[in-house]
């Protein structure tokens, strides 16, 4: 039986991309690793290099919403959201909603990571902030990985 994962952010689904990607890198077969935004969008180009630097590759789109997920009937066994407590996103609405939707039939687990278009500066000091952004979802996801075994590879 395969065990499935859905990674879940607000805004366009950046941070759930990147930790589908990294999950997808060290699970063994059986195993699939989906992602889904609040919104539906295009990626920010500097956002997508600065990710590929680190061999993540992000599509131009952004992935598809956890509420068209929810509508195809598809279902998990670990729904993780990654929402940074301390920005102005809509980590409550968000986790109210995964409650609803997963919260029955998932475990939930919520990552605090930090939303990328929270990030001000120039261009070179919000790159820097990016790297840690996605290194901080690296460590999460090894986290997560540690205490589920039976998943990596």
């Amino acid at each position: 039986m395969e065990t499935r994962t859905l990674f879940i952010c607000t805004f366009l689904g950046a941070r759930s991309l990147i930790a589908s990607e990294i999950m997808r890198k060290q699970v063994g077969s059986g195993y699939l690793v989906e992602c889904s935004g609040f919104e539906v969008g295009r990626m920010p180009e500097l956002l997508r290099q600065t990710a590929a630097e680190k061999d993540i590759f992000l599509p131009m789109e952004s992935p598809p919403t956890i509420f068209d997920r929810f509508r195809a009937g598809e279902r998990f066994d670990y729904v993780v959201s990654l929402c940074g407590e301390g920005s102005k996103e809509k980590c409550s609405l968000l986790r109210s909603c995964i409650d609803v939707m997963y919260g029955t039939t998932a475990t939930l687990s919520a990552w605090s990571i930090r939303d990328f278009s929270s990030v001000q500066g120039t261009e070179a000091e919000i790159v820097m902030e990016w790297r840690r952004i996605i290194d901080d979802i690296e460590q999460h996801c090894m986290e997560f990985l540690d205490s589920h075994q039976k998943l990596a590879i």
